[in-house]
């Protein structure tokens, strides 16, 4: 369990009375697992615990109205845990804000049903003091012919619904200051210290088609040939997508500190389209709008192999790895129209190292400074 930010509630008092011994009773009864402290000034401050998921990590959001996906997971216990800790920052747009200021709408609704739950319970409670109610929650004036039996029927809330969060794919653990976080898509920063970590999140991602690769062998014995040629061909297919998603994001990122505004980013961006999934256009795009050479520092020869495994992904995408012309037009081989693309385990491994090593530069040139 993970706590929430303390919550206040206004309070509401009871007197009984009884001249002889008058009694003031608060809604909210104090202490308890929620820690309820009532303040002189009539509030009611109360700390919900938050459950965890099964990977102990709890749902966090940016409150910032133009951040996109803004959802995020964090470990608690990870990152910094010292006090005080009075800013953090969001993975995706860098927002600052207090810790507790990111809590989702989901785990605020979590915090109201509880805080109704504990109301119920103090209505029920001064009314039962009021009408003089035994522990059974009846009283009988009264008798022989004629009683009256009071009684109170419950209305506390059973139980609370857990808050609902998305499942999240990508985790990550932070250089700096050891935050364990999980979020949609590449970030840049740490959610903690505010620390770039983006290159951070496309090693993760590329380790991820490493160990896959690592596994063709045996998937080649336990399913056959095919099973296996296509578990090669799904690598290569995610290194593209991860190649041209993280030139995507450093692109606008390159934008956003050069000042730019939001819709001359979706401008820009719209004009890039698909130009990052291939080697040449990638170039020609990034020296335009980062006026950067994507390939520095790249021998030749890593460059024209990162080149040909690139494009053979154009036939395994599009027509079900069949080469064709438009592949031959621009991978320039001596291949075969109308025979399957081969491509191997070595070809992919070479071309995840090769591709690494240029989005590292890459983002060392649109993104020379960690903090915008």
């Amino acid at each position: 369990m993970s706590e929430a930010a303390g919550t206040i509630f206004p309070n509401a008092n009871f007197t009984s009375d009884d001249e002889e011994a008058p009694v003031t009773e608060h809604l909210f009864e104090e202490s308890g697992p929620h820690r309820i402290q009532n303040t002189p000034d009539g509030l009611t401050h109360m700390t919900v615990s938050l459950p965890e998921d099964e990977h102990g990590m709890i749902g966090r959001e940016c409150g910032a109205a133009e951040c996109s996906p803004g959802l995020f997971k964090v470990k608690p216990g990870t990152g910094i845990v010292t006090e005080p800790h009075d800013v953090a920052f969001c993975p995706y747009c860098r927002h600052p804000d207090h810790p507790t200021a990111f809590a989702t709408a989901d785990q605020v609704r979590y915090a109201q049903d509880i805080a109704i739950q504990e109301a119920a319970r103090g209505v029920n409670r001064m009314i039962s003091r009021t009408l003089g109610l035994g522990p059974n929650g009846k009283k009988k004036i009264g008798g022989g012919m004629f009683s009256v039996e009071f009684s109170l029927k419950s209305r506390v809330p059973t139980s609370v619904a857990r808050p609902l969060e998305e499942e999240l794919r990508r985790d990550i653990v932070c250089d700096g200051c050891g935050l364990a976080q999980a979020v949609f898509g590449l970030a840049s920063w740490s959610h903690d210290c505010g620390r770039d970590v983006f290159l951070q999140h496309v090693h993760e991602e590329l380790v991820v088609i490493r160990k896959a690769l690592a596994d063709v062998d045996d998937r080649r014995q336990e399913r056959g040939a095919r099973v296996a040629a296509r578990d090669i061909e799904n690598a290569l297919e995610d290194l593209v997508s991860i190649f041209e998603a993280a030139m995507k994001h450093m692109t606008r990122e390159h934008l956003r500190r050069a000042g730019r505004t939001p819709d001359e980013v979706s401008a820009v961006m719209a004009t890039i389209r698909n130009a990052y999934q291939n080697v040449a256009s990638a170039t020609t795009a990034f020296r335009a709008h980062v006026q950067g050479d994507l390939m520095r520092e790249t021998a030749p020869s890593d460059e024209e192999s990162l080149r040909e495994t690139f494009e053979k992904r154009h036939p395994i995408t599009h027509n079900l790895g069949v080469i064709d012309r438009q592949y031959l037009r621009r991978a320039q081989t001596g291949e075969l129209e109308g025979r399957e693309i081969r491509i191997t385990v070595q070809e992919v491994v070479a071309a995840v190292d090769v591709a690494e090593g240029v989005l590292q530069r890459a983002y060392a040139q649109a993104c020379p400074t960690s903090i915008p």
